[in-house]
């Protein structure tokens, strides 16, 4: 029976077939791949060509064999989201509701769902050999898709393109929440861990084989995330002790670094929970269960998970963790131990990381044994009566230290915990982790490691220059995108001309590209230099906190 969707499928296709394929065409080998033309034809875009198989709870499997031609005019459906919404707590809700934040939820979700996409220049031909930027979401590993990032991929391909430099941007679809970072023993035994990090290393592997038919070098691959996207960017640096297989040869994170994560068998009690809430609680083999339960029943499981909306925040439920096998060890560890890519490294912050992942703790956390019981239950249950001390030590019940940093009395938020919480978030999760990475690389002898800071924005209410703020779809804020394209080109971030020289990273002096804070009269002065020593006691604290308690 024909619907109407499926009759203006075939009469797309038809018209591709009869009319000498209308849009621009690259070539897989017998297959010819049709895409569309953006910005009066300066740039092309082959949107959804699949690249893997997604099997429920395994990882990536090779995809099908490609039929004569693939219609690439549309993104292919994003990966099944958690609702991150459905855990948060009542002040997220309101606070959501107030300042009209909304979590951005694709209209087409699908566990069959391992798709790329590719924007060049128009000029690009398979003999282009030009420089490839794949973009890897952030979404703290719950959600996200790879079209919300179409106009930031379009706007830095048209930028290279002017100033003569032209990138190839890619972007893709991996597993997110439980459905890539299931955890637990039977999952480690089963060699089934990090199934979403998995995907990302399966499209570099597609990349190698096809992106020169579309006019990229496979050798001049880099590697560009933000949140959980550049966390995920450092992740391949460290997977399978370093050895990235000539898959990329460089890595820009914005907001995102190795996160100080444990074992994956840490995970085994929201293995067990999420089991149980899907019906597999009794049987003997609860990961075969999960993998052939109705979608809706698993749907309902996962989303009554805790996500970084609810009390919990940042301590996340489905991160990725050590497996044995993708990474090795914790983190930190292979860190420690230079079991590292040896790759060119952009990385940085904003910032005020904490204060959105914070919202959700008002009305629970109100003065200070509030945030110390808080940080013993949610981050450290382990943590001594010293290291508790050394806590208030180092994150004080003052809010002339919270965050949004240096706003004074400003965004108390009626004298809650809100600034110190935010203070302990952002530097737990992103700016002690980027310190100690950038660090440990630089003491290994790395010379080609840059770091920046943006303080821009700091005068918005509540927020400052919150996490996403140098990357914010809504406004077309994307502060980072011609460093990107000269990074990709060069392995150097610096833009030339007229602007200031952003310096390497050293440890024994370091020093930082910052981005200021406006003036009074809302104007951005431009980049200068700065010391990367802010915090350095709490950074400190919070880094051996981190090894001894990885989460």
């Amino acid at each position: 029976m024909f619907t109407l969707a499926s009759l203006f499928s075939s009469a797309l296709s038809f018209f591709l077939v009869t009319h000498n394929y209308v849009g621009p065409t690259a070539s897989l080998g017998d297959t010819t791949v049709v895409g569309i033309s953006h910005n009066q034809g300066a740039t092309q875009a082959f949107l959804g060509i699949p690249f893997a198989k997604a099997p429920r709870f395994s990882p990536p499997a090779p995809h099908e064999p490609y039929p004569k031609q693939i219609d690439a005019t549309e993104y292919g459906p994003a990966c099944i989201q958690q609702n991150v919404t459905a855990t948060a707590t009542q002040a997220m809700l309101n606070v959501m509701a107030l300042l009209n934040i909304t979590v951005p939820v694709p209209k087409s979700q699908h566990e069959e769902c391992l798709s790329v996409n590719i924007i060049r220049p128009s000029t690009a031909t398979p003999n282009s050999q030009l420089p490839v930027a794949v973009f890897i979401y952030g979404g703290g590993f719950l959600f996200g898709d790879s079209e919300t990032w179409d106009a930031m991929g379009r706007l830095m391909v048209e930028k290279s393109i002017e100033n003569r430099e032209d990138t190839i941007f890619v972007s893709f679809n991996y597993r997110l929440s439980a459905y890539g970072f299931i955890a637990g023993s039977q999952v480690k035994a089963e060699h089934a861990g990090n199934i979403g990090l998995r995907d990302q290393r399966a499209v570099l592997h597609w990349l190698q084989k096809h992106i020169g038919s579309f006019g990229g070098d496979p050798s001049k691959v880099i590697l560009w995330g933000q949140s959980a996207g550049g966390t995920s960017a450092s992740f391949q640096m460290l997977a399978y002790d370093g050895d990235n297989s000539d898959l990329f040869r460089g890595v820009f994170s914005q907001s995102g670094a190795p996160l100080p994560l444990g074992d994956i068998e840490n995970g085994q009690h929201h293995f067990d929970d999420l089991a149980e809430k899907a019906g597999c609680g009794e049987e003997n083999d609860k990961l075969l269960c999960l993998r052939t339960v109705p979608l809706e029943s698993l749907r309902a499981a996962v989303d009554a998970t805790d996500s970084f909306l609810s009390n919990k925040t940042l301590v996340l439920s489905w991160p990725p963790r050590a497996d044995g096998e993708f990474l090795t060890d914790t983190p930190y560890q292979l860190i420690q131990d230079r079991k590292i890519a040896q790759v060119p490294l952009v990385i940085g912050n904003v910032d005020d990381e904490g204060t959105l992942f914070s919202l959700p703790t008002l009305g629970q956390i109100v003065n200070g044994p509030g945030f110390t019981s808080w940080v013993r239950a949610i981050w450290a249950p382990d943590l001594t009566d010293p290291e508790t001390r050394s806590l208030s030590v180092h994150y004080p019940n003052n809010v002339f230290s919270g965050s949004p940093f240096d706003t004074g009395l400003n965004n108390t938020l009626n004298n809650t915990q809100y600034k110190r919480v935010s203070a302990f978030q952002g530097d737990m999760v992103f700016q002690a982790p980027r310190r100690f990475f950038a660090h440990e690389l630089s003491q290994a002898g790395r010379d080609n490691v840059w770091v920046y800071l943006s303080k821009q924005y700091k005068a918005t209410p509540v927020m400052g220059s919150s996490h996403g703020s140098d990357v914010n779809v809504n406004n077309g804020i994307y502060l980072m995108n011609e460093h990107v394209s000269k990074f990709a080109n060069y392995l150097n971030p610096n833009l030339g001309g007229n602007s200031i020289i952003w310096p390497t990273y050293d440890h024994t002096d370091p020093q930082l590209y910052l981005f200021p804070k406006e003036d009074d009269g809302g104007n951005k002065p431009p980049p200068q230099i700065a010391n990367d020593d802010h915090r350095a006691l709490p950074f400190a604290f919070l880094t051996e906190l981190a090894k001894k308690y990885p989460l």
